[in-house]
């Protein structure tokens, strides 16, 4: 399973999501934070280390796209922010390629309490990365970069950092990533955070 900080829906680092429905009014953050924290576990339960991709069941041509939740977390002047948005992350077989969009994140500082502050972050990250550059012979693993910016309740968030990641099922049916950095930008200042994600096809 990716070492990642998961939260909970009473803890104080939480995770939500915002999207429109057909162009109706949009869900709210707090109902989306349900929806996409319920998603991100269910995902994140099936990627355990006792169930990594086979190196022989890596396919050599194809490509799929897997979609889930993107969790970006950091903590300012004690207060643990985290968000969530949704993920796409594009894996081409043939050419070993990964890329990858993260966007629509919604979530805010001491989420879970009464003092949480859930808002709507503009801006997306980006990941590119290839397949099987993590160690030698590992054909069911992924490195790469993961980058971008959001902007939301005042603040700025900044994320540049190397990534890994690895698929997981008999049939490379979902992924998990994280950033190897301990720290983003907020506002130009550098604080302990990073980011991760799981998808599914």
């Amino acid at each position: 399973m990716l070492n990642v900080a998961l939260c909970r829906r009473a803890a104080v680092v939480g995770c939500v999501f915002l999207v429109g429905c057909g162009g109706s009014t949009p869900v709210p953050p707090i109902d989306q934070y349900n929806v996409y924290y319920d998603q991100y576990t269910a995902i994140d339960a099936r990627n355990t280390n006792t169930n990594f991709t086979p190196e022989n069941a890596m396919p050599s041509s194809g490509s799929v796209t897997y979609e889930g939740v993107g969790f970006v977390s950091y903590t300012v002047n004690g207060a643990a922010t985290g968000l969530l948005g949704d993920a796409a992350v594009r894996a081409n077989f043939g050419s070993d390629a990964m890329s990858g969009t993260f966007k629509n994140f919604v979530g805010g500082p001491n989420i879970g309490t009464a003092q949480e502050e859930i808002s709507a972050f503009a801006g997306s990250l980006t990941m590119t990365g290839e397949i099987g550059t993590l160690t030698a012979g590992c054909n069911a693993c992924f490195a790469g970069q993961m980058s971008g910016t959001l902007t939301g309740s005042g603040d700025t968030i900044r994320i540049d950092s190397a990534m890994l990641g690895d698929f997981y099922g008999a049939g490379h049916e979902t992924i998990g990533g994280f950033t190897t950095s301990s720290t983003v930008l907020v506002n130009g200042v550098s604080v302990t955070g990073g980011a991760n994600f799981v998808a599914e096809r």
